[in-house]
């Protein structure tokens, strides 16, 4: 186990112990970096502000407007690649991790015992429920959660979010609404 991650997980096991609560939306920012860290991330190489865009496997770069436009621009096309071009139109990793943390009614409820980072991820770049199960090792009955939740979203109708855990506040209803709104844009649903 790395340091940094030693350095993390003691001050909050101690705390665990001792029955203190702890604040891991100030973890958020780390979580980015340590999660680009275990995909092998560096950053951008591409220093042009015209062409901010990394092909994976050589130090070519392209404009973003190239980016998922069904004509391959680098010499591996994984500018179209289909993970790439769902989570493009989907909500940021970390964006996604800030409304976990403070949704967090729905990471014990429809994702019981995944990681943050994992959920997350998988939200980002999933083609579709069933591929987010998959990739996050989702059970079938919080898969069948899931969907019963963005099937509320999409009708308008909260009450089954509001039986799931979710706050009746109208801040609450209004993120779950957008957020969800915009992974049923993109075909998750």
């Amino acid at each position: 186990m790395k340091k940094e991650h030693q350095l993390i997980l003691l001050p909050l096991f101690a705390a665990c112990c001792y029955g203190m609560s702890v604040d891991l939306s100030r973890l958020t920012g780390r979580l980015g970096k340590i999660y680009a860290d275990k995909r092998g991330g560096a950053g951008n190489p591409c220093d042009r502000e015209d062409m901010p865009f990394p092909c994976q496997s050589s130090d070519e770069c392209i404009p973003l407007k190239y980016v998922c436009d069904q004509s391959p621009d680098c010499k591996d096309g994984y500018d179209e690649n289909p993970d790439l071009c769902k989570a493009k139109d989907r909500p940021a990793f970390n964006d996604l991790v800030l409304f976990l943390t403070k949704e967090k009614w729905l990471m014990s409820s429809i994702f019981a015992g995944k990681s943050l980072a994992s959920v997350a991820h998988g939200l980002t770049v999933s083609q579709d429920v069933d591929d987010f199960a998959s990739r996050t090792g989702l059970d079938q009955k919080h898969t069948g959660m899931l969907n019963a939740a963005l099937k509320a979203a999409k009708t308008g109708r909260m009450k089954p979010l509001i039986d799931m855990g979710m706050p009746q506040s109208s801040s609450s209803e209004n993120t779950v609404k957008y957020v969800f709104g915009k992974l049923l844009d993109t075909g998750f649903y």
